[in-house]
Formats: structure tokens, C-alpha cells, sequence
């Protein structure tokens, strides 16, 4: 995820959540002081937090997709166009030539 959320907002992010580049600056800002220090103390701390941030992010966005999935169970259509726009899959458009041109 970005550091820049309003260009890279995920319908994913509950309105608690939505705070995630405050909790992402925090997490910048933990990395910042770990490496000015190089302390155990400052590790830890990044790593904990990071690791919660973490967590909380992973269990949002699977909620998110379980509960669309859930939302679409008695329409397969649905079902596959959700699917192929969360894995930006689209369809092939063929351009056919305007013309032939045959040489001989």
C-alpha cells in the first residue's frame, strides 16, 4: 500500500481504516528511528507495530472479499465479473483490419 491513500483508495478500507496513511506514517516514522539508532528497543517496536498493521490490513481485505462473495452466491455472472475486476483481467478486443491487401 501507498503512502499517497487518496490516489490508492481500496473500497476494502472500513471507515476505521481509512486512517491508513496516518498508521503507515507512524510505521514510516518507526522505520526512520530504528535505522538513526540501530537500538533493539526501536527494532521491536517497528516490528510489533508493522506486524499489527499487518494483521489488521490482511484480516480487512479478506472480510471484504468474503462478504462480496457472499453478497454474489446466486449469481455466477456476478461472481466472475467481481472476479475479473479484482484480478484486473478484461476482455480481448479484437481489431480487425479495415482492409486486405493482397500481393501478386
Amino acid at each position: 500500500m501507498n503512502a499517497n491513500c487518496k490516489s490508492n483508495h481500496k473500497p476494502l478500507l472500513t471507515p476505521g481504516l481509512l486512517n491508513a496513511c496516518i498508521l503507515l506514517k507512524k510505521k514510516n516514522n518507526l522505520y526512520e528511528e530504528y535505522l538513526k539508532y540501530r537500538s533493539k528497543d526501536a527494532e521491536t517496536k517497528y516490528k510489533v507495530y508493522k506486524n499489527k498493521l499487518i494483521t489488521i490490513l490482511r484480516f480487512s481485505e479478506k472480510q471484504y472479499y468474503g462478504n462480496k462473495l457472499f453478497e454474489y452466491k446466486n449469481n455466477l455472472k456476478s461472481i466472475w465479473q467481481f472476479l475479473n475486476e479484482i484480478t484486473m483481467r478484461k476482455k480481448q478486443s479484437y481489431k480487425w483490419p479495415n482492409e486486405f491487401y493482397c500481393s501478386g
